[in-house]
């Protein structure tokens, strides 16, 4: 009998698991008879943690540069407007993906020349959010 900790949405289960050789599992293959012999310990939910992810850099044919969405996520807060200038590591944007907010920063430094999302909005992994002079 072997003892694992597996985690469901966020809770802690123990649970024993006992191998079968060949000739027995096929045997109680159709026996629905499962059982956790610990009991479930349960845990707090996990924090949201908030990380902070490198924006792409890509010259566009006008020559600026463009900021793109890591990952596919909904817009949590956009915290530039059009005309604001902006430095190196300076958060643009929040991004929520996979119920984590995930700081977008810039990579350069220059002047919001056009924001491409709003608060709300759902994109897709390597969209343009925002472009930069």
């Amino acid at each position: 009998m072997r003892k694992f900790k597996i985690e469901v949405d966020g809770e802690e289960f123990i649970v024993s698991v006992e191998e079968l050789d060949a000739e027995e599992n096929s045997s109680t293959a159709a026996s629905p008879a499962v059982q956790n012999t610990a009991p479930a310990r349960k845990t707090a939910p996990a924090a949201k943690k908030k990380t902070a992810v490198k924006p792409k850099k890509k010259s566009s044919s006008g020559g600026s540069n463009v900021i793109e969405a890591p990952m596919p996520g909904n817009i949590f807060k956009v915290l530039v407007a059009e005309g604001d200038e902006i430095e190196v590591g300076q958060t643009v944007m929040v991004l929520e993906a996979m119920k984590m907010e995930n700081d977008v920063t810039a990579s350069s430094a220059g002047t919001v020349k056009e924001i491409l999302v709003k608060k709300g909005d759902s994109v897709e992994a390597d969209q343009v959010l925002l472009k930069l002079e």
